[in-house]
């Protein structure tokens, strides 16, 4: 297994202990205490079961808590605006796109070889980004902003891409509706200062 595929593994693991130890034992939260998934019996142990199969999914991989009391501070809204929701067909066509960009994106990326002279553009000298000036020339932090930015494309493909091909699963197959999957992320043109950045 590549590292990177394995640390996102250990770190998905990790989050979802955490969130675990949030539901049940912080918030001891249950599925007979959420009105949106009562059944009348006269519907079926079919419709049931199924209700609690989404309301595991949803409790699950809702780490925001989305339309809930409980969600959490600042998630973003849809590009439509605040209580604006995309149609079902849309919202899936948006995400396939996405899903199909970012692992594009990310094979690119992975598919590049190294340079040539790898060991003397890596070399532990090189690492430190102040250390020592006179080692500061213009290609050396070219590179280092350059492998810099291409890390956090990186990073933000796999958690879009993660995240997209969950939401077309879930509302493909009507687990979850459209309104519990709004953006990872806010624009980047809104995080124009710290504060804003951290929103």
């Amino acid at each position: 297994m590549r590292a990177h595929w394995a640390s996102l593994l250990s770190g998905t693991a990790v989050g979802f202990a955490l969130q675990y130890v949030h539901l049940v034992l912080l918030s001891q939260r249950s599925y007979k205490q959420d009105d949106t998934m009562k059944v009348s019996r006269r519907q079926g142990s079919l419709n049931r079961v199924w209700n609690r199969l989404k309301f595991g999914f949803s409790t699950t991989f809702s780490f925001r808590d989305i339309n809930l009391p409980t969600q959490v501070k600042n998630v973003p809204e849809f590009s439509k605006g605040v209580g604006q929701v995309p149609p079902r067909k849309v919202f899936i066509f948006q995400q396939t796109i996405t899903t199909l960009i970012c692992g594009l994106v990310l094979d690119i990326s992975a598919s590049q070889p190294p340079p040539p002279d790898y060991a003397d553009v890596f070399a532990w000298e090189n690492v430190p980004l102040l250390a020592s000036s006179r080692n500061v020339t213009g290609p050396k932090m070219s590179l280092k902003l350059l492998t810099t930015s291409v890390y956090w494309v990186n990073m933000y493909c796999v958690m879009q891409l993660v995240t997209s091909s969950f939401a077309i699963i879930a509302v493909g197959l009507d687990i979850s509706s459209v309104s519990q999957w709004r953006p990872l992320y806010g624009s980047p043109l809104e995080a124009y200062n710290l504060r804003r950045f951290w929103r």
